[in-house]
C-alpha cells in the first residue's frame, strides 16, 4: 500500500495490534489513525506531547523534558497535573474505552521520572521516511543521477514538517527531517 506521507509518497506500513490497526503520521499533519479512523486529539498541547512521545518512542521521556517542550521557561503554576492532563488525553485516544494495552499493542506507560509511548517499527510515517530518504542518499553517494534519486525520495513539493507547535524538543528533529 502506498501512503502520501505529508507531501512525499513511501510504502505505510501498519500493524495490527492485538487486534487494533494503529498507525501514527508526524510529517505534515499529526495524526493518530486506527482501524482506518483517525482519531487524534484535538488540543494543541496534547498533540504537541504526542509529537514529542512518538519521537522518543520507546523511551523515557521525562515530565521535565514535557515540561519543557510545552512550556519552556515559563511553565504554569500548577504544570504538573496540566501536562498529566494531556497524557489522560493522550490514553484516552490510544486505549479507548478506559481499557489496558494488550501485549504488542502501543501503550502509554508511567515509568519515572516520566512516561514511554511503546510502539513497534513502521507505524510512525518518520520511520519509513528516514528509510526512504537513506535510500534516497544511498543512490547520490552511488553517482545516480539526481532525478532518480529525487524520484526515490518521491519529492513532491514542500512539506510542512511537525505541523503542530514546537518547543526545544521538537526542534532537532525537525533540523534533521528538513536536511
Amino acid at each position: 500500500m502506498t501512503l502520501i506521507i505529508g507531501g512525499y509518497a513511501g510504502i505505510h506500513r501498519r500493524q495490527r495490534m492485538g487486534g487494533q490497526l494503529l498507525s501514527f503520521r508526524i510529517l505534515g499533519s499529526l495524526e493518530v489513525v486506527q482501524e482506518d479512523a483517525v482519531c487524534t486529539p484535538t488540543a494543541p498541547k496534547a498533540r504537541q506531547t504526542l509529537a514529542l512521545l512518538l519521537l522518543r518512542s520507546n523511551h523515557i521521556v521525562s515530565t521535565s523534558a514535557l515540561v519543557d517542550e510545552l512550556w519552556g521557561d515559563n511553565p504554569p503554576p500548577t504544570v504538573v497535573t496540566t501536562a498529566q492532563s494531556y497524557i489522560y488525553q493522550l490514553r484516552k485516544v490510544l486505549h479507548p474505552r478506559g481499557r489496558q494495552a494488550a501485549p504488542g499493542e502501543v501503550a502509554l506507560i508511567t515509568r519515572s521520572p516520566g512516561y514511554v509511548l511503546a510502539r513497534h517499527e513502521g507505524q510512525l510515517d518518520h520511520d519509513l521516511f528516514l528509510q526512504v530518504a537513506g535510500q534516497g542518499r544511498a543512490l547520490l553517494e552511488q553517482d545516480q543521477d539526481k532525478t532518480s534519486a529525487c524520484e526515490r525520495l518521491c519529492i513532491q513539493g514542500d512539506m510542512p514538517v511537525f505541523a503542530c507547535a514546537r518547543g526545544r524538543g521538537l526542534q532537532a528533529p525537525h533540523r534533521k527531517v528538513d536536511e
